[in-house]
C-alpha cells in the first residue's frame, strides 16, 4: 500500500507543482511572444537538431517526444 505523503510533504508538493506550472507558462508565453512558437514546437525542434542529418521519421519524432 502506498504510504500518503505528511502535510509538510504535500504542501512541498503543490509548491512545486504551482512553481513548474507558473514556470512553463511564462517559457510558453516568452517563446510565443518572441519567436511564433510554443513549448512543444521548440521540444521537436530540440528533438531534430540532437539527430544526424537533422531529420527523422515523423513516427519515430512522434515516439521520441511522447517518451
Amino acid at each position: 500500500m502506498t504510504k500518503w505523503l505528511s502535510d509538510d510533504e504535500q504542501q512541498s508538493w503543490r509548491s512545486f507543482l504551482m512553481a513548474w506550472t507558473m514556470l512553463t507558462n511564462e517559457l510558453n508565453t516568452n517563446l510565443q511572444n518572441q519567436h511564433g512558437l510554443t513549448i512543444a514546437d521548440y521540444e521537436i525542434l530540440v528533438q531534430l537538431s540532437e539527430t544526424e542529418n537533422r531529420r527523422m521519421r515523423m513516427s519515430e519524432l512522434a515516439q521520441s517526444t511522447l517518451a
